[in-house]
């Protein structure tokens, strides 16, 4: 019996009728009976926090549920109502930092073919700050360890499989309850469209993996590879550097073999994923007939 009620009390596969007890009947357990505390903070206490703090700005639901101690991944994607996508796109894309626009993108690793190792490429130039000394900038196909430069090969390679990989997490088309406090993952849909309705409460249902963050991923892959965006970021740093009277940062060496290499690889996402991708583009022919145009 202390088992099948411990079982009931915690596990979230049962209904809430199932997991409810009486507070005499929770005392009376001794600690069997333990309270769903998550399931408090998600259903009670995160919903008014979030909509008393969305007129701020600042902050996001994934900021709010770590706040809470809540899993901050289940909110990454869920965006404020006052802070939209809509307002987003009010913002010239070109002035935001890097850091701040691909901040949801997943890195990659590169291997070294001399000692082994794998280090995190950050892009065509990385920046070390060491310990109490000045930061320097080197090669991003160098390794930290051994200093031999990767084969861009074997980059070309890396970024082909992680577009392939979040492509196929786009096209598996997973959806989720825009409020994330109802936890539903599915990939059934009903005859309502994206309405679903679950324990008597209606929510909509949202892609988990949008087109918006494949777009963003795939550009995040093309800027490892794009050296004229490396070099103006590098430019904007010595720029800020200076302004602060601080020593600049040199350019790396990038020999005339590995800029066609970097080249290759750009030409090949821009044709393969970006240029293929509708999410970029306009459909002209929707002004063309309200516009009587054609």
């Amino acid at each position: 019996k202390d088992a099948s009620l411990t079982a009931s009390a915690v596990g979230s596969s049962k209904s809430y009728a199932e997991r409810a007890f009486h507070p005499d009947e929770v005392r009376r357990s001794k600690g069997i009976l333990k309270v769903d505390i998550d399931w408090y903070l998600l259903q009670q206490i995160m919903p008014p926090i979030q909509r008393l703090c969305d007129p701020i700005a600042g902050t996001s639901p994934a900021l709010l549920a770590e706040n809470l101690g809540l899993d901050a991944s289940k909110y990454k994607n869920i965006t404020s109502a006052y802070n939209n996508d809509d307002d987003e796109d009010l913002i010239n894309i070109a002035e935001i930092d890097d850091k701040e626009k691909f901040k949801g993108c997943e890195s990659i690793s590169v291997p070294c073919a001399k000692c082994k190792s794998s280090f995190d490429y950050n892009g065509v130039f990385r920046y070390v700050e060491g310990d109490g000394e000045e930061p320097t900038c080197s090669n991003g196909l160098e390794c930290p360890d051994c200093k031999t430069l990767a084969d861009p090969a074997i980059l070309s390679n890396i970024i082909t499989l992680n577009a392939h990989k979040f492509i196929s997490k786009y096209y598996d088309y997973w959806l989720v309850a825009d409020d994330p406090s109802a936890e539903l993952r599915t990939r059934q849909q009903s005859v309502n469209g994206r309405s679903w309705v679950m324990n008597g409460r209606r929510m909509q249902l949202v892609p988990e993996y949008p087109a918006k963050a494949l777009y963003t991923q795939i550009k995040f892959l093309e800027s490892f590879v794009d050296i004229e965006h490396a070099e103006r970021n590098l430019k904007k740093e010595n720029e800020s550097r200076e302004k602060q009277k601080q020593s600049l940062l040199k350019v790396p060496l990038i020999n005339f073999e590995q800029k066609q290499h970097f080249q290759q690889i750009k030409d090949k996402v821009r044709q393969n994923y970006l240029q293929t991708s509708g999410y970029g583009f306009i459909n002209t022919s929707l002004f063309e007939r309200a516009f009587r145009l054609s």
